[in-house]
């Protein structure tokens, strides 16, 4: 046997050093390779993860600081590295808080992101978003410190840090909103939905009869839910609903309407909140006021000599902008009063502020169901017409709420299960309706119950996903029979139907408001004529729409 038959021992010890240097490599990149994966994997395609991932990935990044990592470097150049890592910060910062929106809600919604930017998110539960936020901080960390433990490797890439600078900038989805959309809307070959707006021509105050109005927004409970083969008796109440009435059971989501004052600008303007222009930042940073000069149900309302009150659980009354908007909303459309957690008088709402003790949002819902009927009982009292609208919380998710009487029943106060929370509040909307109903029989009182918006990321939104999501909208207490309409519909659409349901609108011209046409007449809806898809393409762009919501002087609601 020859020599030539054997591998010489500094070969070995090339190989050797080279899968030991490998093992290094791929030990030092593990956790930030994980964590990359995890944070694409939710801009990509809504997938999330929560403490849980972070908790595990930590075990990992501390066995991966224990690996040797033998490194010739100068302290200049030491110094120089960290600055280069430094210059990764902007944009990530710029990442992250979109990161912890993902990794609750599942999507991200740009619109709903840059107006909350703009508006604030004053009086939301950060304690119960905090694991989010703490996960996406231990995502990012990781990544740092991976790319810093790399750094010997990394110097010999070309241009790491310009490539890594420019992946996380264009990889923005905001900055797609600001301003690639600027230039797409400038050059665009999609028409404009502007010439689809109406403003509702309304016969004279005078004229027709004036109802008492009540219109329950729930949150997040879209129609869909009432699936029994996948979702059980938990929407069974809103069904019993849905029989006594008109309801509409083919409402969808188009862009503009996936949040709560989103939902309520569409159905009491019918117009989708659409950022300024294609530059919202820059725009709306000095807008106090909300579509100022559309007509809109409150303004009617208030032509009309009704008294009109906006009632939440939640904190409403705030800043200049602040508190999503809302106060900033009814503020440019003459409602009269607004009940929230910090001014409701009712003894659950006072015994809870006494207390010091507000989970989540706010008060829970039976609570605002109480504040309500207290409020009705209160302007009864007067010949004059009035209108409340009201808001559920507890069915926001990710987490589930449940009232106190749920809790006597055996259903768990917070719960990683939206199931329970569906079912409480579902069932005290029933109550509530029958009371109301009770309550206001000698008056003529009109009851609209509405989801808001579809679903938030939940524990069931896997299964919503596989079916055609849609609102649910019902009408009591009108002159219809009992009905199911499934028009193709939008809910901007819900405006003009309402105000066709009160007798509001004349006979003579066609039933329209904003972009939204009546439910009740045989017209065809805009979602009939271009779909849904095509609807938010043109949203996405159209500058002269979100202008004219905003900004442009309005052609006054003939009567």
């Amino acid at each position: 046997m020859t020599t030539s038959n054997f591998i010489p021992l500094t070969q070995i010890a090339r190989i050797k050093s080279t899968l030991i240097e490998t093992l290094r490599f791929l030990a030092i990149l593990l956790p930030g390779f994980l964590a990359l994966f995890l944070v694409v994997r939710a801009f990509v395609n809504g997938h999330v993860s929560d403490i849980t991932f972070a908790l595990w990935l930590l075990p990992i990044q501390a066995a991966s600081l224990l690996v040797p990592n033998p490194i010739l470097e100068t302290p200049t150049e030491r110094r120089r590295f960290l600055l280069k890592l430094a210059g990764l910060l902007p944009p990530i910062a710029a990442l992250f808080p979109l990161t912890v929106v993902l990794l609750i809600f599942g999507q991200l919604d740009s619109a709903a992101f840059v107006f909350h930017l703009v508006f604030g998110i004053d009086g939301t539960p950060l304690a119960g978003f905090t694991p989010y936020i703490v996960t996406v901080a231990i995502y990012w960390a990781s990544i740092l410190i991976t790319l810093y433990r790399l750094r010997r490797w990394i110097r010999h890439v070309p241009f790491w840090w310009s490539l890594s600078v420019a992946v996380m900038v264009l990889g923005n989805p905001v900055l797609h909103e600001i301003v690639f959309n600027e230039v797409q809307a400038k050059y665009s070959r999609l028409e404009s939905l502007m010439p689809e707006f109406q403003e509702p021509t309304l016969i004279a105050p005078t004229q027709g009869e004036n109802p008492d109005l009540i219109i329950l927004y729930l949150e997040g409970l879209e129609g869909t839910y009432g699936i029994d083969a996948a979702f059980g008796d938990i929407y069974d109440p809103i069904e019993r609903l849905s029989e006594q009435g008109v309801a509409f059971t083919n409402v969808g989501q188009i862009r503009g309407t996936g949040w709560s004052l989103a939902g309520m600008t569409a159905t009491q303007c019918g117009m989708p909140l659409m950022p300024l222009g294609s530059r919202p930042l820059g725009r709306t940073a000095d807008i106090k006021s909300i579509a100022p000069n559309l007509t809109c149900l409150t303004d009617v309302l208030h032509a009309r000599g009704y008294h009109s009150t906006y009632a939440s659980t939640t904190e409403i009354i705030g800043s200049d902008r602040g508190h999503y908007g809302f106060d900033n909303f009814y503020g440019s459309h003459q409602l009269n009063q607004i009940i929230d957690l910090n001014n409701a008088t009712t003894p659950g709402a006072i015994a809870a502020r006494n207390s010091g003790v507000v989970d989540s949002w706010g008060l829970r819902d039976a609570e605002g169901f109480a504040i309500a009927l207290a409020h009705v009982k209160e302007r009864l009292q007067s010949d004059q017409p009035y209108a409340l609208i009201l808001s559920t919380m507890d069915t926001h998710g990710p987490k589930g709420y449940t009232s106190p009487q749920c809790q006597h029943q055996g259903l768990p106060a917070i719960d990683d299960d939206l199931t329970h929370a569906i079912k409480c509040t579902t069932a005290l909307t029933e109550e509530f309706i029958a009371d109301l109903q009770t309550l206001t029989a000698d008056r003529d009182t009109r009851i609209i119950v509405t989801s808001d918006h579809l679903a938030h990321q939940n524990n069931l939104t896997p299964i919503l996903n596989q079916f055609e999501r849609r609102n649910r909208v019902i009408l009591l207490n009108g002159p219809e029979a009992p009905q199911v309409i499934d028009t193709p519909a939008a809910m901007p659409d819900i405006y003009p139907t309402l105000l066709n349901w009160l007798g509001w609108l004349a006979p003579d011209v066609p039933q329209q408001a904003g972009i939204g046409t009546s439910l009740l007449q045989n017209q065809p809806t805009l979602t009939q004529r271009l779909g849904m898809d095509a609807i938010d393409d043109r949203l996405r762009l159209d500058v002269e729409l979100s202008h004219h919501f905003w900004h442009q002087a309005p052609r006054r609601a003939q009567q």
